[in-house]
């Protein structure tokens, strides 16, 4: 099936263009819960571009981490997709992935052996997967690195600086060191990471300090002034990298989970800016982003 697709539809919310993929891959993995399939093994040949073969690649060693793009609104099937998300060798007993190029002329035959060559694979691990019982995960089970280019999981940190000897670090008060000394007080600064194949953790790292650490602070700070507003200036500058495809869940995370405390305001690297205004919805951010010095 294809990796990613135009669906053709404004109505419809795919800026990254995989929701065909999501949507039968939370399908499957319902559908793995009865009795029927739980011993199936899912074959899929994802069809990409050449530019994509990074995130291929990563899919096909670590299938765990397509699920870490995923969410609904349904937390029964969040939960369901959080399973494959955290175990990688659950996932990778039940969803086997290769990737082909889109064939051109010159080189379609060349696509159709390796077709071919992938097909025959995928039947004899389908054919081994049944017999081969699933490993349990080990609670100090160290995860291979999915790619010397790509970051996945904890892959970036969070810095805001509450006063003049104290800062939270990722979720954790420490000590100003001095690498935080040109840090502003209350500004949320993002370091790292922040691509599409990790984005739905980044955003959920980003809510869940705010939601557990800064937001609680400051209604504790402001407990005597009820009329005023929150407000969080994200700094996403030099140390943090972007790609474009996370515009979709960075636009839901300031424009519904954030918003949902108070004003929101972005600081962009004119790098960070330039690639995130090539997706289409650049437009929904532009009144939060701040000129950057």
């Amino acid at each position: 099936m294809d990796y990613t697709i135009n669906l053709g539809s404004k109505n419809i919310v795919d800026q990254d263009q995989r929701k065909l993929l999501r949507t039968f891959l939370i399908a499957y993995a319902v559908l793995l819960q009865g009795k029927e399939l739980k011993r199936e093994s899912n074959q899929i040949v994802l069809i990409g571009d050449e530019s994509q073969e990074k995130h291929l690649k990563i899919f096909k060693s670590s299938p765990h981490y397509l699920f870490k793009i995923m969410r609904t609104d349904n937390e029964k099937i969040n939960s369901i997709i959080q399973h494959y998300a955290n175990n990688p060798e659950v996932a990778k007993h039940y969803f086997t992935f290769d990737y082909i190029f889109r064939p051109i002329d010159s080189v379609i035959q060349g696509q159709i052996h390796k077709i071919q060559d992938v097909v025959a694979i995928a039947a004899r691990n389908a054919s081994s997967a049944k017999k081969t019982p699933i490993k349990q995960e080990s609670p100090n089970a160290v995860e291979p690195i999915a790619s010397a280019n790509l970051a996945i999981e904890n892959s970036v940190h969070l810095f805001f600086r509450i006063s003049n000897e104290e800062i939270i670090a990722d979720d954790e008060i420490v000590k100003i060191f001095d690498e935080h000394v040109n840090f502003h007080n209350h500004k949320l600064y993002v370091q790292g990471d922040w691509f599409s194949v990790n984005q739905l953790n980044v955003s959920q790292q980003i809510l869940t300090m705010i939601k557990q650490k800064i937001y609680p602070m400051w209604q504790e700070e402001n407990r005597q002034n009820k009329n005023k507003q929150f407000q969080i200036h994200i700094s996403l500058t030099e140390k943090c990298r972007l790609e474009k495809e996370v515009l979709p869940s960075m636009i839901q995370l300031i424009e519904k989970d954030i918003s949902a405390f108070g004003k929101v305001s972005l600081e962009l690297s004119p790098e960070n800016r330039k690639k995130i205004s090539q997706s289409a919805g650049f437009h929904i951010l532009e009144n939060h982003i701040l000129n950057y010095k």
